[in-house]
């Protein structure tokens, strides 16, 4: 009998505590350096997404939806994005929004589809720069019919 109540206070405490905790944007975007006009930056974009298959992109193409205002190169060479910490296949530019292609899935892959967060990272090599203005701007990650919207503040 003991057990079982310890059981249950154990369950209330873990509950209340997460009921408690700020909730976890379902998007972040930072740039680096952060300041309004900078480029070229490094820009990092986590999306916390509903369904991914063994908690990774294993096709694409994922959609990288960035500000209008964003300065964006006509071309981005596939060596200056990466998913996750792997390089992409490839990046088709149009606009403000970056196409990625990630690599092709090595060995096994497992059918377990669940939640699980995205890390897109443009590095400072692609040439990409910070609205030449101070603000909130919005960018979104798309991957097939799911799409997770965010913010990138940009300081003056």
């Amino acid at each position: 009998m003991r057990g079982g109540v310890l059981t249950l206070v154990a369950a209330g405490a873990l509950t209340a505590t997460a009921a408690g905790a700020a909730p976890v944007p379902p998007l972040t975007a930072l740039a680096r350096p952060g300041f309004a006009g900078a480029r070229p930056v490094a820009l990092t974009v986590k999306a916390r997404f509903a369904e991914l298959q063994c908690g990774r992109v294993v096709r694409g193409p994922l959609v990288l939806g960035l500000p209008p205002a964003e300065r964006v190169p006509r071309r981005i060479a596939a060596s200056a994005v990466t998913i996750d910490g792997v390089p992409v296949a490839a990046v088709r530019v149009s606009g403000e929004t970056l196409t990625l292609q990630p690599q092709p899935p090595r060995g096994a892959i497992c059918d377990v589809i669940g939640p699980g967060t995205v890390t897109v990272a443009v590095k400072r090599g692609a040439g990409v720069g910070n609205p030449r203005r101070a603000g909130s701007y919005r960018v979104r990650l798309r991957l097939g019919a799911q799409t997770v919207t965010g913010r990138l503040v940009v300081s003056r």
